[in-house]
């Protein structure tokens, strides 16, 4: 290649600087701007084209206190998101499902499931909290499906765990029907058998028996007091007897009536009945004061048999020997009266001492019965317990979500947006015009060069550069 060759290739080369690069831009400025131009224009024709879409946001989360003990409002506490993405990942892939939108397009069947699938979108944020976006033609559709899904997840996750909560509460009911009957047959074993031993408290029982004890026991000392005193007035009048008598002899006395056995044994029992009555009971009592009037009257039917039957048995009245008869006749019937009072007071002693030493056997039994309704009481309790819980839960789910955002109708579309799509595609388009102007540029550059070196290899070329040379050398050296 001649030295001209090279000079040419050094005047022409292909690195430019940003000054050849504005020329270029500028040269074209007609391009790029009919480019710019009609980029806009065409966004905007091709945006006015298609439907406007609107998009619809609600928010919501399962509070912690659902299905499970957790407080919840009614105690006062606020219903605050469990925090856990995972669960709530959970709540998520159940909005997702196939049965969800099939409930979805059953309710708006506008929408179609691949409708469905296209225009919502569904996502958890780190705080656990679930996020709908449903897009639409129609802002209100957008809205209602959008809250459509929270309540489809409300009825879902109310019926998943009210069908378990409903039969635990139907089983906690059945066991409380259950031990309820129990201990009403075990209290009323319990009554009947304090009915059957008379024992209503154990300890006021063993209590008046004591005292019964201690009363009868009294009485029997005093009947054999009254017995031994008595029989020493007997042997004294029968003494007495002989010596004015001289023939009587003490064998052949006998006092026999029916009647007078009969009040005594009424006189007697009136007698062991009262005193146990003031034992138990206060003076006043009206049990007390019937036995007493009762007992005075057997009293005086007992006075009035003694002195009739003294009185029959009398032969020569206002004799000594005959006041001695009827002395000695009351003393025989006294003495049959105080042998029934101490044989009353015997038995009733003794059976006193059996009752009061059966008493730790009804103790243990008592203790037995009270110890069973005692667990029926404790367990009962907890399963009151149990379904008092049961039943908050179930409060609680007749709203299973909150919702923090509810959807709302947009007024303004979210696609197209013709304010930013044409800026957009202008942009584009000078960015574009911009491009083609320097292709057009360096396409013309390099159509230059080409033909440069087209020129130079041309015998007339060459033979005038070689013409020109020594006057640009005579010119040099002046």
């Amino acid at each position: 290649m001649s030295g001209h060759s090279r000079q040419l290739e050094a005047e022409t080369p292909l690195d430019r600087t940003l000054g050849d690069y504005g020329s270029a831009v500028y040269r074209h400025r007609g391009i790029i701007l009919l480019v710019t131009v009609v980029s806009g224009v065409s966004a905007g024709i091709i945006s006015t084209r298609f439907d406007p879409q609107f998009e619809s946001l609600t928010e919501f989360y399962v509070p912690a206190d659902v299905g499970g003990p957790v407080p919840g409002p009614e105690e006062g506490k606020p219903r605050l998101p469990s925090g856990e993405r995972d669960l709530a990942k959970a709540y998520m892939a159940i909005l997702k499902g196939l049965e969800a939108r099939k409930e979805l397009h059953e309710r708006f069947p506008g929408k179609s499931i691949s409708d469905l699938n296209r225009d919502a979108d569904i996502s958890v944020n780190r705080l656990g909290i679930v996020q709908i976006y449903v897009r639409d033609p129609s802002a209100q559709l957008a809205a209602d499906v959008a809250n459509g899904f929270v309540q489809y997840f409300d009825e879902f996750n109310r019926r998943s765990v009210e069908g378990g909560i409903g039969q635990s509460l139907a089983n906690v009911e059945k066991t409380i029907q259950t031990v309820t009957d129990r201990r009403k047959d075990r209290e009323d074993q319990r009554r009947r058998f304090q009915e059957e031993n008379r024992v209503a408290s154990l300890g006021t029982k063993l209590s008046q028996l004591e005292s019964r004890y201690q009363a009868f026991r009294e009485m029997r000392q005093m009947a054999e007091i009254d017995l031994k005193s008595i029989e020493e007035q007997r042997i004294r009048i029968d003494e007495q007897l002989r010596l004015e008598g001289g023939a009587y002899e003490a064998g052949e006395f006998l006092i026999t009536s029916t009647t007078l056995e009969r009040v005594r044994e009424r006189l007697v029992g009136l007698e062991l009945d009262l005193a146990a009555a003031r034992v138990d009971l206060k003076p006043e009592h009206k049990d007390v004061v019937a036995l007493e009037r009762k007992y005075e009257e057997a009293k005086r039917n007992y006075q009035e048999e003694k002195d009739r039957l003294t009185a029959s048995r009398a032969k020569a009245p206002g004799t000594l020997y005959e006041s001695l008869r009827s002395r000695q006749t009351n003393l025989h019937v006294d003495k049959g009266s105080a042998v029934a009072r101490l044989e009353a007071l015997t038995t009733a002693t003794q059976q006193l001492q059996v009752e009061i030493g059966t008493m730790p056997n009804l103790a243990v039994e008592i203790e037995r019965l009270d110890r069973d309704i005692g667990v029926d009481e404790k367990e009962l309790a907890g399963l009151r317990d149990e379904r008092n819980e049961l039943l908050r839960q179930t409060l609680r789910l007749r709203q299973s979500v909150v919702v923090i955002q509810r959807a709302e109708p947009m007024k303004k579309p979210v696609f197209p947006l013709i304010g930013l799509n044409v800026p957009i595609a202008a942009l584009a388009g000078m960015v574009a015009g911009i491009l083609y102007a320097l292709l057009l540029d360096y396409i013309e550059v390099r159509r230059h060069v080409r033909r440069l070196r087209h020129l130079e290899a041309q015998e007339w070329t060459q033979a005038l550069v070689e013409a020109v040379k020594p006057v640009e050398n005579r010119g040099t050296v002046r």
